[in-house]
Protein backbone atom coordinates (compact mmCIF):
# COMPACT_ATOMS: atom_id res chain seq x y z
CA UNK A 1 0.00 0.00 0.00
CA UNK A 2 1.53 3.57 -0.70
CA UNK A 3 -0.26 6.54 0.83
CA UNK A 4 0.39 10.28 -0.32
CA UNK A 5 3.82 8.26 -2.13
CA UNK A 6 4.76 6.55 0.94
CA UNK A 7 5.03 2.86 0.78
CA UNK A 8 3.60 1.71 4.03
CA UNK A 9 5.58 -1.35 5.85
CA UNK A 10 4.04 -4.90 6.34
CA UNK A 11 2.14 -5.11 9.71
CA UNK A 12 3.25 -7.03 12.31
CA UNK A 13 2.07 -9.59 14.40
CA UNK A 14 3.46 -7.70 17.60
CA UNK A 15 1.22 -5.08 16.38
CA UNK A 16 -2.04 -6.36 17.90
CA UNK A 17 -1.89 -8.14 20.80
CA UNK A 18 -5.78 -8.26 21.64
CA UNK A 19 -7.03 -10.68 18.87
CA UNK A 20 -6.99 -14.27 19.50
CA UNK A 21 -3.68 -15.35 17.77
CA UNK A 22 -4.88 -18.83 15.77
CA UNK A 23 -1.13 -19.32 14.75
CA UNK A 24 0.25 -19.72 18.37
CA UNK A 25 -2.54 -21.66 19.68
CA UNK A 26 -2.90 -23.84 16.76
CA UNK A 27 -6.12 -23.86 16.32
CA UNK A 28 -8.73 -21.23 14.46
CA UNK A 29 -5.90 -20.43 12.72
CA UNK A 30 -7.76 -18.35 10.49
CA UNK A 31 -7.12 -15.38 13.00
CA UNK A 32 -4.01 -14.30 12.43
CA UNK A 33 -2.88 -10.84 14.14
CA UNK A 34 -0.71 -9.32 11.52
CA UNK A 35 -4.06 -9.59 9.75
CA UNK A 36 -6.07 -7.67 11.94
CA UNK A 37 -7.69 -4.34 11.54
CA UNK A 38 -5.33 -3.44 14.58
CA UNK A 39 -2.47 -4.61 13.10
CA UNK A 40 -2.54 -2.80 10.08
CA UNK A 41 -3.40 0.72 11.19
CA UNK A 42 -0.44 0.55 13.10
CA UNK A 43 1.39 -0.16 10.61
CA UNK A 44 0.01 2.79 8.79
CA UNK A 45 0.59 4.93 11.89
CA UNK A 46 4.12 4.32 11.78
CA UNK A 47 4.31 6.44 8.37
CA UNK A 48 2.17 8.51 9.64
CA UNK A 49 4.22 11.56 10.02
CA UNK A 50 5.63 11.35 6.27
CA UNK A 51 1.97 10.83 4.84
CA UNK A 52 -0.23 12.50 7.12
CA UNK A 53 -2.57 10.39 7.16
CA UNK A 54 -3.71 8.74 10.43
CA UNK A 55 -5.63 5.42 11.30
CA UNK A 56 -7.54 3.00 13.69
CA UNK A 57 -9.09 0.31 13.69
CA UNK A 58 -13.39 0.79 13.88
CA UNK A 59 -15.33 -1.55 16.29
CA UNK A 60 -15.88 -4.67 14.77
CA UNK A 61 -19.33 -5.87 14.64
CA UNK A 62 -20.97 -9.15 13.62
CA UNK A 63 -24.46 -9.92 13.33
CA UNK A 64 -27.52 -11.36 11.88
CA UNK A 65 -29.89 -9.58 9.30
CA UNK A 66 -32.65 -8.52 10.49
CA UNK A 67 -34.72 -10.83 9.07
CA UNK A 68 -33.17 -14.16 10.56
CA UNK A 69 -34.80 -15.29 13.33
CA UNK A 70 -33.22 -16.63 16.44
CA UNK A 71 -34.32 -20.01 16.49
CA UNK A 72 -34.60 -21.72 20.35
CA UNK A 73 -33.18 -24.91 21.22
CA UNK A 74 -33.66 -26.25 25.05
CA UNK A 75 -30.03 -28.02 24.73
CA UNK A 76 -27.57 -25.81 25.95
CA UNK A 77 -24.77 -25.24 22.89
CA UNK A 78 -21.17 -24.42 22.85
CA UNK A 79 -19.75 -21.92 20.95
CA UNK A 80 -16.21 -21.17 20.33
CA UNK A 81 -15.19 -17.14 20.32
CA UNK A 82 -12.25 -15.66 20.47
CA UNK A 83 -10.52 -18.83 22.04
CA UNK A 84 -12.79 -19.33 24.84
CA UNK A 85 -15.62 -22.30 24.58
CA UNK A 86 -18.57 -21.17 26.00
CA UNK A 87 -21.82 -23.01 26.78
CA UNK A 88 -24.63 -20.87 25.59
CA UNK A 89 -28.20 -20.93 27.04
CA UNK A 90 -30.42 -20.77 23.98
CA UNK A 91 -33.73 -21.14 25.31
CA UNK A 92 -34.42 -17.38 24.28
CA UNK A 93 -32.05 -14.93 22.46
CA UNK A 94 -31.67 -13.30 26.33
CA UNK A 95 -30.32 -16.10 27.39
CA UNK A 96 -27.85 -16.38 24.70
CA UNK A 97 -26.45 -12.40 24.95
CA UNK A 98 -26.07 -13.06 28.69
CA UNK A 99 -24.26 -16.72 28.29
CA UNK A 100 -22.01 -14.68 26.08
CA UNK A 101 -21.71 -11.45 28.10
CA UNK A 102 -20.40 -13.57 31.02
CA UNK A 103 -17.11 -13.97 28.89
CA UNK A 104 -16.97 -10.51 27.69
CA UNK A 105 -13.71 -9.79 29.95
CA UNK A 106 -12.12 -12.56 28.27
CA UNK A 107 -12.95 -12.59 24.83
CA UNK A 108 -13.15 -8.38 24.06
CA UNK A 109 -16.59 -9.53 22.48
CA UNK A 110 -20.06 -7.62 24.13
CA UNK A 111 -23.49 -9.19 22.89
CA UNK A 112 -26.97 -7.41 22.29
CA UNK A 113 -30.00 -7.89 20.23
CA UNK A 114 -30.33 -6.71 16.52
CA UNK A 115 -33.45 -7.26 15.20
CA UNK A 116 -34.90 -10.86 16.54
CA UNK A 117 -31.10 -12.11 16.48
CA UNK A 118 -27.73 -11.31 17.70
CA UNK A 119 -25.14 -8.81 17.17
CA UNK A 120 -21.52 -9.31 18.81
CA UNK A 121 -19.53 -6.35 18.84
CA UNK A 122 -15.48 -5.75 19.63
CA UNK A 123 -15.13 -2.57 20.76
CA UNK A 124 -11.54 -2.05 20.21
CA UNK A 125 -11.73 -3.53 16.26
CA UNK A 126 -10.16 -6.80 17.22
CA UNK A 127 -10.51 -10.08 15.08
CA UNK A 128 -13.80 -11.94 16.26
CA UNK A 129 -13.72 -15.46 16.13
CA UNK A 130 -16.76 -17.95 15.61
CA UNK A 131 -16.75 -21.63 15.89
CA UNK A 132 -19.92 -24.11 16.57
CA UNK A 133 -21.29 -27.66 16.27
CA UNK A 134 -24.68 -25.81 17.07
CA UNK A 135 -27.03 -24.44 14.18
CA UNK A 136 -26.20 -21.02 13.62
CA UNK A 137 -29.35 -20.26 13.79
CA UNK A 138 -29.71 -21.29 17.82
CA UNK A 139 -27.56 -18.44 18.55
CA UNK A 140 -29.21 -15.60 16.82
CA UNK A 141 -26.35 -15.58 13.70
CA UNK A 142 -28.72 -18.20 10.88
CA UNK A 143 -27.84 -15.87 8.40
CA UNK A 144 -24.01 -16.06 9.15
CA UNK A 145 -21.15 -18.93 8.06
CA UNK A 146 -19.19 -20.48 11.50
CA UNK A 147 -16.92 -22.64 11.91
CA UNK A 148 -18.33 -25.94 12.03
CA UNK A 149 -16.55 -27.28 15.89
CA UNK A 150 -16.76 -25.37 18.82
CA UNK A 151 -13.29 -26.14 19.59
CA UNK A 152 -11.76 -23.70 17.41
CA UNK A 153 -10.95 -26.18 14.60
CA UNK A 154 -12.14 -24.67 11.24
CA UNK A 155 -13.27 -21.60 12.90
CA UNK A 156 -14.72 -18.42 10.86
CA UNK A 157 -12.93 -15.33 11.93
CA UNK A 158 -14.32 -11.75 10.96
CA UNK A 159 -11.98 -8.81 10.49
CA UNK A 160 -12.45 -5.17 11.41
CA UNK A 161 -12.14 -2.23 9.75
CA UNK A 162 -9.64 0.36 9.18
CA UNK A 163 -10.93 4.13 9.03
CA UNK A 164 -8.38 6.53 7.67
CA UNK A 165 -8.13 10.19 8.71
CA UNK A 166 -6.49 13.35 7.33
CA UNK A 167 -6.89 17.14 7.46
CA UNK A 168 -5.79 17.30 3.95
CA UNK A 169 -6.66 15.02 0.74
CA UNK A 170 -4.33 12.55 0.08
CA UNK A 171 -3.91 9.47 -2.30
CA UNK A 172 -4.27 5.83 -2.09
CA UNK A 173 -2.64 3.50 -4.40
CA UNK A 174 -1.55 -0.50 -4.44
CA UNK A 175 2.11 -1.19 -3.46
CA UNK A 176 4.54 -3.66 -4.87
CA UNK A 177 1.81 -6.88 -4.32
CA UNK A 178 -0.39 -4.97 -6.94
CA UNK A 179 -4.01 -3.69 -6.48
CA UNK A 180 -5.89 -7.43 -6.22
CA UNK A 181 -4.02 -7.42 -2.68
CA UNK A 182 -5.14 -4.15 -1.64
CA UNK A 183 -8.45 -4.77 -2.67
CA UNK A 184 -8.16 -7.79 -0.46
CA UNK A 185 -7.41 -5.92 2.36
CA UNK A 186 -10.54 -3.95 1.55
CA UNK A 187 -9.07 -0.80 0.42
CA UNK A 188 -9.63 0.89 -3.00
CA UNK A 189 -6.82 3.13 -5.01
CA UNK A 190 -7.87 6.65 -5.50
CA UNK A 191 -8.33 10.41 -3.84
CA UNK A 192 -9.71 10.94 -0.93
CA UNK A 193 -10.91 14.46 0.47
CA UNK A 194 -10.29 15.80 3.84
CA UNK A 195 -13.62 14.96 5.19
CA UNK A 196 -14.02 11.12 3.92
CA UNK A 197 -12.65 8.37 5.02
CA UNK A 198 -11.02 5.28 3.13
CA UNK A 199 -12.46 2.03 4.77
CA UNK A 200 -11.12 -1.25 5.07
CA UNK A 201 -14.18 -3.62 4.86
CA UNK A 202 -15.69 -4.55 8.29
CA UNK A 203 -16.66 -8.41 7.82
CA UNK A 204 -14.03 -11.23 6.00
CA UNK A 205 -14.26 -14.97 6.21
CA UNK A 206 -10.61 -15.86 6.06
Amino acid sequence: MVINGVQIGAALTTDDTASYDGTANSNATSSVRAASAIAIASAINRSSSQTGVKASAAPNIVRSNLTAAFSANTTAQALFLNGETITVNTTTINGVIDSINSYSGQTGVVASQWGTGLQLTAQDGRNIVLGTSASAANLGLGCLTLGATSDGTGAVTFLGAVQLQSDNAFTLKSGSNGVTNLELLGFRQGTFGASKNGLKINQVDV
